[in-house]
């Protein structure tokens, strides 16, 4: 896993990202690394401000997320031991009350308020697509045992479909992004709870991991939570 925050004391876009490597030896580990540091290196130097419109955003993020596949997929095939590397990413921009999401993959956005929570993106995997036949449900799609195939990740193809989001960004909500290490150990209504009852992202965060280690916590757990203060800063 790998993943973005903005530098804290530093005047820059309110950009996060996580992005979770698949590959043999250490393939997963640089997929992801330049999944996130090409596709934020590549926003940072677009013209994108608080003042720019919908169309100009997603266009930027789409833009950067095919220009991180590009990289890595030229990667993987420049060096043998590196073949066949991907990731996944999942990224989202909060300019003023919008959030800005772009995602390939199954690593997630949810938003959490006071009283539900709602899964922001939809994963591009094979439980999903069974899912969305009917052929299974949400409850046995938590234990499938196929629940790790992706059908779309970042370096794996020349070119790349990617979803782009847009959803309201209130006082109080709750962002959270994160890896499948974290959603294939805790439903969504474990995620709700803790969150909601943490005094803190931080905390949250802290106490989503242990609970996701606790039930099993076989890979890499990787989680970011942003709350809306009320504040533009």
């Amino acid at each position: 896993d790998y993943f973005h925050i903005p530098f804290e004391g530093h005047k820059e876009l309110n950009l996060f990202a996580v992005a979770d490597g698949m590959g043999g030896q250490n393939a997963g580990e640089v997929a992801s690394t330049l999944a996130i540091s090409t596709f934020c290196s590549n926003l940072k130097n677009s013209s994108i401000t608080e003042k720019s419109y919908d169309d100009d955003i997603s266009i930027a993020l789409r833009s950067a997320f095919i220009e991180a596949n590009s990289v890595i997929y030229k990667a993987g095939n420049a060096n043998e031991k590196y073949k066949n590397m991907g990731t996944t990413m999942t990224a989202a921009l909060i300019i003023k009350d919008i959030i800005y999401i772009a995602h390939v993959g199954d690593s997630r956005a949810y938003l959490v308020t006071d009283s539900k929570i709602k899964q922001l993106t939809v994963d591009h995997s094979y439980v999903q697509e069974l899912l969305n036949e009917g052929i299974i449900t949400q409850h046995e799609a938590q234990f499938h045992p196929d629940r790790n195939k992706i059908t779309r990740a970042l370096g794996t193809e020349k070119s790349i479909d990617v979803d782009i989001y847009m959803y309201s960004w209130q006082v109080g909500d709750v962002l959270l992004l994160c890896s499948d290490g974290l959603t294939n150990m805790l439903s969504n209504d474990n995620i709700f709870q803790i969150i909601h009852d943490s005094t803190s992202c931080k905390t949250a965060v802290k106490e989503l991991i242990t609970a996701a280690e606790k039930n099993g916590g076989h890979d890499n757990i990787t989680a970011i939570c942003i709350k809306n203060e009320g504040s533009n800063d």
